[in-house]
């Protein structure tokens, strides 16, 4: 039977499998023949999702306020495209806390909230000019209320395309994030260039080598406009 957790939970990410033929020899059939009794609150509590400093996700909250409104009722509006709504749901899962927690951390450009790879993967998911203009069409044509809700993908680019200048904010804050390991490459570089300069201009061998190929080069050429060079 389908089960629902009461609170926002880490999910792992697989696709069903269902078996054709009526086969009832596989290893699933013994286990639901033995029976599993499993501690859903337990479970709840060691896979609850968190934001950074040890704060529940205020997603459970609104889960039991939304529960006071029959599920049959509440229609969720959605606008992307499937695979589009999966890859948004697939990055909120590797992402701490919730939507507005996520949100806080672009608007203020927290480090403590959103590391590093954290960043990057927001902003490889950005909407683009296209999906911005559907969102906000979309926004003004429905109505939400308790029984008609956004979608967890809609509501999250919502949200998100609500910060100013939120692109910007994110590539500043990649840059930012990645500068010190750039500067460092390129500095490395810079010293590698110069300490090949000062060989090249310093070292015997290179100018003996240089001296034997102009001086073979001006015998072979000899008597041409080449020559004497």
């Amino acid at each position: 039977p389908e089960v629902k957790p009461g609170m926002r939970v880490k999910k792992l990410f697989w696709n069903p499998v269902f078996l054709e033929g009526g086969a009832t020899n596989t290893v699933w059939d013994e286990i639901d023949r033995d029976g599993l009794a499993i501690d859903a609150e337990e479970l709840e509590m060691h896979f609850a999702e968190e934001i950074r400093g040890g704060k529940k996700d205020s997603f459970a909250a609104d889960e039991r306020k939304r529960k006071a409104v029959p599920k049959e009722a509440i229609r969720r509006i959605k606008v992307l495209e499937e695979p589009r709504r999966r890859q948004i749901c697939v990055m909120l899962a590797r992402l701490p806390g919730g939507i507005q927690q996520i949100k806080e951390a672009v608007t203020d450009m927290d480090g403590s909230r959103l590391d590093r790879d954290e960043v990057e993967l927001l902003l490889g998911n950005l909407p683009g000019p296209e999906e911005i203009q559907l969102l906000k069409r979309a926004q003004q044509e429905h109505k939400v209320d308790a029984l008609n809700i956004w979608d967890v993908a809609e509501e999250f680019l919502l949200e998100l395309i609500s910060v100013p200048h939120f692109k910007l904010r994110l590539e500043v804050w990649d840059f930012a994030n990645a500068f010190m390991e750039r500067f460092g490459a390129i500095s490395q570089a810079d010293m590698e260039l110069s300490s090949g300069c000062t060989a090249v201009l310093t070292s015997g061998r290179v100018r003996h080598l240089l001296g034997l190929a102009l001086y073979a080069g001006n015998f072979l050429n000899g008597g041409t406009s080449r020559g004497r060079a």
